[in-house]
């Protein structure tokens, strides 16, 4: 049942008013919801990401480091990235405490601007 909100300074009132139900107690690390985040767990997983960056060449990636207990305890992702370009900068993320990593291709130096 869905509590109706209001504002009021009787308590009384707002003691009558039905409350949620409680979310269930699940921790977020007991869920594997599609499309919420990619769990990261053996090397095999980097695979796509792996793909991409061949095939691509991307100048640049970003990456912001979130959750990593979760989605990528041995950091792989970072891992393969370092493998195949250079670290430009780490950072915090703004508004977080989530660092966020810039690399860049160690082919492509000139005319990239400035991170």
């Amino acid at each position: 049942m869905k509590a109706k909100l209001s504002y009021t300074n009787n308590a009384a009132d707002a003691a009558v008013r039905p409350t949620p139900p409680p979310a269930p107690r699940k921790a977020f690390s007991n869920l594997d919801a599609p499309r919420t985040i990619q769990r990261v767990l053996k090397p095999e997983d980097t695979s796509r990401l792996r793909q991409q960056i061949e095939q691509m060449h991307p100048k640049r990636i970003i990456l912001v480091l979130s959750h990593t207990d979760f989605s990528d305890p041995e950091l792989l992702t970072r891992q393969l990235i370092e493998s195949r370009m250079e670290l430009v900068s780490e950072r915090p993320s703004a508004g977080s405490q989530s660092p966020s990593l810039r690399f860049r291709s160690r082919n492509a130096t000139e005319g990239l601007l400035p991170l």
